[in-house]
């Protein structure tokens, strides 16, 4: 997806590595919070003073922080299937995920292929949404030692889950990001609502909330070639 947006409107695309997530560090602070100052962090050592975000889910909340925090580093900004004033029912369903992927099980030194099929299998009793296990798979990797273990820091998730990714912080009630900002959820996805707007521009008083036909929460991934028309439409006019 980032090389499609790259190639439709030009523009420079980073992908962040966030905390605990990939190759980046692994610590046991997981928060809205400390990963917003790591994006500050990532764009003052890359000499970047304005950037257009945008994030999914946990993704987009960190990017919310963000603007929240430090409107001057944003130009515009849009979100992905989650809100700053609704918690989803839906969102509980990850504890069984990670839960799901520590469980999996699979023998050192076989091929990736052959790894990843076997975890998918393993995978399927959670959720029968290939799109959703084909992402899941992405984290698979790997060691030196020839095992297979995830990319993600599945404790560090689960323990900060309940109090610190669940819900957006209380602490910036208040705040405001005034520039350009473009939310977009998915029809078959609970984690935002055409009620929520009024409250969202609250924080985003320029918010535009847009909904995506037969999408669930991964948008992107479910619905792609719409996903990418609303991103780069917005950002050329942004």
């Amino acid at each position: 997806m980032s090389k499609a947006i790259h190639k439709t409107t030009g523009r420079k695309v980073i992908s962040i590595d966030a905390r605990n997530h990939g190759d980046s560090k692994h610590s046991s602070q997981h928060s809205y919070l400390h990963m917003a100052h790591d994006v500050m962090k990532l764009l003052k050592s890359l000499d970047i003073t304005k950037v257009s975000l945008l994030g999914h889910s946990m993704g987009g909340r960190t990017a919310m922080v963000l603007s929240l925090l430090c409107s001057d580093l944003v130009s515009s900004m849009i979100v992905v299937d989650i809100s700053p004033v609704k918690i989803s029912p839906q969102i509980f369903s990850m504890i069984n995920l990670l839960d799901a992927m520590a469980a999996v099980s699979i023998r050192s030194g076989i091929a990736m292929s052959k790894a990843r099929k076997l975890a998918d299998e393993q995978l399927k009793s959670i959720t029968p949404d290939v799109n959703l296990r084909n992402f899941l798979l992405t984290n698979l990797v790997q060691t030196n030692t020839g095992s297979y273990t995830w990319r993600v820091n599945l404790p560090a998730l689960k323990e900060n889950f309940q109090q610190n990714i669940s819900c957006f912080p209380a602490s910036l009630k208040g705040l405001q990001y005034c520039g350009p900002t473009l939310f977009i959820g998915g029809t078959l996805s609970d984690f935002i609502g055409k009620k929520d707007l009024p409250a969202i521009q609250e924080y985003f008083p320029l918010a535009e909330l847009k909904f995506v036909e037969g999408a669930g929460h991964w948008v992107h991934s479910q619905k792609p070639e719409k996903f990418l028309e609303l991103v780069c439409g917005f950002l050329k006019d942004t």
